[in-house]
C-alpha cells in the first residue's frame, strides 16, 4: 500500500518532491489551500524591488516589468523564476540574517521596495532598522469546501496553509514544515513537525524522504 502525501502548494512534474514517485511507493497530491488574489496599485517610484516569494512577481509582471530596477530576492526559489525575467542583483537563502546583512552591506534599505502579499509575514522588513517602503500585489484568503482526509503524510508551505488545512477537516500521521514560522503554527495544534533544513522543494522532498525510511542517497537524485 502506497503512503499518502499531501503538499500545500501546486507541484510541477519536474519537482524535486515529485522525483521521489519514481523510486517510492508513494502517492503525492499537491495543492494549494489559499487562493491568492490580485489587487490594484500603482507602479512604485523606486531603485530596487525585493521580492519575498514567487508569488509577489508573478503578480507584480502581470502589470509591471523588472527592466527598469534593480532585483533582489528572499530566497533561491524566487531568485531563479525572477532571472527568467531579469539578472537578480542579489538573493539570500530564505534566512532572514543573511537578508538583513545583504541589505545593510550597501545600505539599500531605504532604497528599496519590498513586493509581497497582504497575509505576508514581512520577516526582512520587521528586523530592519530603518522604515521601509513596501508595494501590496495580491491577498491570500483560505478555500473553503476542501475535500481534504487523512493522510500517512501532510507537508505544509506556509502558516496560511497550516489553518486552512486543519479548518477544512485534514489530518496526517506526520508532518513537515517547510520553515520555522510554518512549524510554530503546527505546534499551535500540538504537532510537533519536522522542519525542512532550505525552505525549498529540494528540502522538503529530503524531509519526506526520511519519514518514509529510505536514506536521501537512495531515493532522492538531483537534477
Amino acid at each position: 500500500m502506497s503512503t499518502s502525501i499531501l503538499v500545500t502548494r501546486s507541484l510541477e512534474d519536474s519537482s524535486s518532491i515529485m522525483k521521489l514517485t519514481s523510486t517510492m511507493a508513494i502517492n503525492i497530491e499537491g495543492l494549494s489551500l489559499i487562493e491568492f488574489e490580485a489587487v490594484e496599485f500603482e507602479i512604485p517610484d523606486t531603485e530596487w524591488l525585493y521580492f519575498y516569494s514567487k508569488t509577489a512577481v508573478k503578480h507584480f509582471l502581470a502589470k509591471c516589468a523588472l527592466s527598469h530596477y534593480k532585483v533582489a530576492s528572499f530566497g533561491q526559489e524566487t531568485g531563479k523564476y525572477i532571472s527568467r525575467y531579469a539578472p537578480v542583483a542579489f538573493q539570500s537563502n530564505a534566512d532572514t540574517a543573511t537578508a538583513i546583512d545583504q541589505i545593510n552591506r550597501d545600505d539599500l534599505a531605504s532604497k528599496m521596495t519590498f513586493i509581497c502579499g497582504e497575509q505576508s509575514l514581512r520577516s526582512v522588513q520587521k528586523a530592519l532598522a530603518v522604515k521601509t517602503q513596501e508595494l501590496i500585489v495580491y491577498n491570500q484568503k483560505i478555500k473553503e469546501d476542501l475535500a481534504l482526509s487523512n493522510y500517512d503524510i501532510a507537508v505544509m508551505t506556509s502558516p496560511l496553509n497550516v489553518k486552512s488545512f486543519f479548518q477544512n477537516g485534514g489530518n496526517a500521521e506526520r508532518y513537515v514544515a517547510i520553515g520555522k514560522t510554518t512549524a510554530t503554527a503546527l505546534m499551535g495544534y500540538d504537532i510537533n513537525p519536522i522542519v525542512a533544513k532550505e525552505p525549498s522543494e529540494e528540502y522538503l522532498a529530503k524531509a519526506v524522504s526520511k519519514i518514509v525510511g529510505k536514506s536521501q542517497g537512495e531515493i532522492y537524485r538531483k537534477s
